[in-house]
């Protein structure tokens, strides 16, 4: 997972923003978080290296609940998850999550043996079927470390902008 440092930290910026209601102060770093990273998402959709389309399509930002927040270890409010966060439709029309193969692609996989069900068989290409095959692995591609590094200049100002225009939007004066 990429991790966002601010300078200010969001906490610090939280502390800033106390004045404000809370609800209000949430919605507004939120909307500067997706300000901020709204180049990255871009950078990862250019920068998806299978072409079917789904990967690419399943790239958007998900807002984390607090509790998922706990998980991450962070003391900040608001969090937001960037990547394959959206479920899309694969061949057989079925809604799927596509984090697996984006992992799969980020990280690499080790060669290893993948074996048929007790009594089924893999289809292998086309036309071919068996009980088990050697799969050769997957070299790591790094592709969402990348485009994240690829779009980091000017994170802090995207932020900032976008807090600024969502606050301007509710009536909230800015300096």
């Amino acid at each position: 997972m990429l991790r966002i440092e601010f300078k200010p930290t969001v906490a610090e910026m939280i502390n800033q923003l106390d004045g404000l209601e809370d609800a209000l102060r949430v919605k507004a770093i939120r909307s500067g978080l997706i300000a901020a990273v709204g180049p990255v998402k871009k950078a990862m959709k250019a920068s998806v290296p299978v072409g079917s389309g789904r990967l690419r399509s399943s790239i958007s930002h998900r807002s984390l609940s607090k509790r998922q927040m706990t998980r991450v270890a962070s003391g900040d409010e608001v969090g937001l998850l960037v990547g394959p966060t959206k479920k899309v439709a694969g061949p057989n029309g079925k809604k799927r999550q596509m984090g697996w193969l984006a992992n799969i692609l980020e990280e690499g996989a080790k060669p290893h043996r993948i074996q048929a069900r007790k009594g089924g068989v893999l289809r292998v290409g086309r036309h071919g079927i068996a009980r088990m095959v050697e799969h050769p692995g997957v070299k790591p591609r790094h592709w969402m470390r990348n485009a994240y590094e690829s779009s980091q200049h000017g994170l802090e100002r995207r932020f900032y902008q976008g807090l600024k225009k969502y606050l301007e939007q509710k009536g909230v004066p800015t300096a």
